[in-house]
C-alpha cells in the first residue's frame, strides 16, 4: 500500500503575504522537488502546463461560480494527477496555495471532504487584524482592482457589504465540518516578521534551500498613485482589473516617483487684496509726477481696481484637460507608429 501523502492547503486569506509565499514556491521548483514537495499552484497550473494559458485566479473564480458537479470533477481529477505524480517521483508532500479558498467553505468543503481519507491534510490560514486587513483590502479590491460595478466607492460604503469577511471565526467554524480542528493551523500575520519564513516552518521546509526574494512582490502604491487609480477605474461601469492602468504607470515611470503635494487652485489675489497693494504704493507713485514732461503726465490711470476672473480651478477642471492631452498624444503616437511600420514595410519590399 502506497504511503499517504501530506497535503498542505494554504487557503489564505488575501493581503497576508499570500503572493510572497506563492512567488517563493513558484521560483524554487527544483529545491522543492529535492525536498520531496510538489507545488500545484493556485489551481494546479504549476503541475499541469496545459493550464497556464488562462490566469489561474480567473480560472478558479470561473470554476467556483460554475456547476458544483463540474468543480468536484475538476478537483478530483487534479488531485488524482498530483497524487500519481508524487508517487511516481518519490515525493511526499503537496502544497496547494490559493487565497480564494478560505471564503468558500460551502462550495469547496463538501468537495474536499470526499478526499479527506486520501491525504494527510494540513489546512493553513493566515489572519490579519481587521482594521489593518480591511484598509489593505480596500486599497487592493476597492480601488486598484475594482471588483464591483460603478465608480469607486468610498471606504464606508465598500466596507458595509463586506463586514462578514472580518468574522474569521465564523468561517473557520464552517471549515471544521470538513477538517478536524487539529489539522487547522491558524497563523497571525502580525506575529510573523517574515511570512515566507513562517510558512516554510509550518510546512516543514525550514532546511530547504529556497531562494527568497528580498523585495515584496507587490507593494501598496502611494496615496497619490491610488488617487490616480480611483480616477481611472471610476471611468468604467464594469469590474476593472488593475493591469491596464498599472502598465501605463510602469511605462511612464510614475510609480516610483515622489510628488510634491500641489493644489490645482492658483491662489490668485482677490480685488480687495489688489486694492491694498495699490494703497501700499500710493506715496511712491505720487513721486513719479516729477518726471512728467509738457504734454505727458507720468501717472497711472486712476481707474477702478483691476477686475479678477474669480473662476476656481479644481481637479474637475485639471483632470479632463490632462486626459484630453493624453488622448491627443496617444493619437500622435499611433500615427507615428503607423508611419514607422509603413517605412519598415517599404524597406522589406526593397
Amino acid at each position: 500500500m502506497k504511503p499517504k501523502l501530506r497535503l498542505h492547503l494554504h487557503a489564505g486569506v488575501g493581503k497576508t503575504g499570500t503572493t510572497a509565499i506563492q512567488r517563493l514556491l513558484t521560483d524554487n521548483p527544483e529545491a522543492l522537488t529535492q525536498a520531496g514537495y510538489l507545488y500545484v499552484g493556485l489551481f494546479f497550473e504549476q503541475f499541469d502546463p496545459g493550464l497556464k494559458g488562462e490566469p489561474p485566479a480567473a480560472r478558479f473564480g470561473s470554476a467556483i461560480r460554475g456547476d458544483q458537479e463540474e468543480l468536484s470533477r475538476m478537483v478530483g481529477h487534479y488531485l488524482n494527477l498530483a497524487e500519481e505524480h508524487c508517487h511516481s517521483h518519490g515525493l511526499t508532500d503537496i502544497i496547494w496555495s490559493n487565497e480564494g479558498i478560505f471564503n468558500q467553505p460551502r462550495k469547496l468543503g463538501p468537495i474536499l471532504s470526499q478526499h479527506l481519507d486520501r491525504f494527510d491534510w494540513r489546512f493553513i490560514i493566515y489572519l490579519r487584524r481587521q482594521d489593518a486587513w480591511f484598509l489593505s483590502a480596500y486599497k487592493q479590491w476597492g480601488i486598484k482592482h475594482k471588483t464591483y460595478t460603478g465608480a469607486v466607492r468610498a471606504f464606508d460604503e465598500w466596507y458595509e457589504g463586506r463586514k462578514p469577511l472580518g468574522r474569521y471565526a465564523d468561517m473557520l467554524e464552517q471549515w471544521e465540518s470538513t477538517f478536524p480542528i487539529d489539522t487547522i493551523q491558524v497563523r497571525i500575520y502580525e506575529k510573523c516578521p517574515d511570512v515566507k519564513f513562517d510558512f516554510k516552518k509550518v510546512v516543514g521546509l525550514e532546511g530547504a534551500p529556497l531562494e527568497v526574494q528580498a523585495e515584496r512582490p507587490y507593494r501598496t502604491p502611494s496615496n497619490t498613485i491610488l488617487s490616480l487609480f480611483k480616477l481611472y477605474q471610476s471611468q468604467f461601469q464594469s469590474e476593472q482589473l488593475p493591469n491596464e492602468f498599472q502598465s501605463f504607470l510602469r511605462r511612464t515611470g510614475l510609480t516610483g516617483r515622489k510628488f510634491v503635494p500641489t493644489s490645482p487652485g492658483l491662489d490668485l489675489p482677490n480685488e480687495g487684496r489688489l486694492s491694498e497693494i495699490l494703497d501700499e504704493y500710493e506715496e511712491a507713485n505720487a513721486r513719479l509726477q516729477r518726471y512728467s514732461k509738457p504734454g505727458y503726465e507720468v501717472a497711472f490711470p486712476d481707474s477702478e481696481t483691476l477686475s479678477i476672473n474669480e473662476e476656481q480651478v479644481g481637479y474637475d477642471h485639471v483632470v479632463p484637460a490632462l486626459l484630453y492631452a493624453l488622448v491627443r498624444m496617444d493619437q500622435a503616437l499611433d500615427q507615428l507608429e503607423q508611419r514607422v511600420s509603413a517605412l519598415e514595410g517599404e524597406d522589406d519590399a526593397a
